[in-house]
């Protein structure tokens, strides 16, 4: 098994007690070989929680009732659910223990054999065809110049409708579903939590 080299400062907001490896070190590749062999080929994502200043939690991403709102975020409740991230998103959050933004936040990351966490992306720097395999590293490369996850996949739970924003250029598949949604009637099913609240009117 691999000992990693660099264990860095910073953690995961979520997970203060795994050490974070540095994976630009160059123990990227025995290190993945390590998290290849665990599971014979399937990677242990970390789920990766974050919160938005502007929203309140609708609660249906089953945590424990006392995890939604944790005390270094200063009031934020925990309302997303990031899988597949390779890159760290930006809430405006600032974590009170650090006076700074969560650490790579909402960006994946994978648990290895002996506890420790590393970057998706760095494994996937390390060896592309390995992780996502010649087609994914090829489209990839086509869309960013660089071998990258394509895809991120994120569970919104929303108590009410956020604000109306536009994105510069976002591809986005809503899945409304009955499991993430539950008691949601399904003639809402193709309703997204986007809109104004109820009592805004024209006037």
């Amino acid at each position: 098994m691999a000992a990693s080299t660099s264990i860095l400062a910073d953690n995961l907001h979520e997970y203060p007690q795994q050490d974070v490896i540095d994976g630009t070190g160059g123990a990227s590749a025995s290190i993945l070989d390590d998290c290849l062999n665990m599971h014979d080929g399937v990677f242990q994502l970390l789920h990766r929680y974050a919160g938005r200043t502007f929203c309140t939690p609708g609660k249906r991403l089953r945590l424990d009732e006392g995890s939604y709102y944790p005390e270094y975020m200063n009031g934020t409740g925990l309302d997303e659910l990031w899988m597949g991230c390779t890159v760290p998103i930006v809430t405006g959050v600032i974590d009170t223990r650090t006076k700074k933004a969560p650490f790579r936040e909402g960006e994946s990351h994978v648990l290895t054999p002996n506890g420790q966490v590393i970057s998706l992306q760095d494994l996937i720097v390390a060896n592309p065809e390995s992780v996502m395999g010649e087609k994914t590293t090829a489209f990839s490369k086509s869309l960013f110049g660089k071998p990258t996850w394509p895809i991120v996949s994120k569970k919104f739970d929303n108590l009410n409708p956020i604000p109306d924003h536009l994105h510069w250029a976002k591809w986005e598949v809503y899945d409304i579903n009955s499991f993430d949604n539950p008691g949601v009637s399904a003639s809402h099913y193709h309703t997204t939590a986007m809109g104004l609240y109820s009592f805004v009117t024209k006037e």
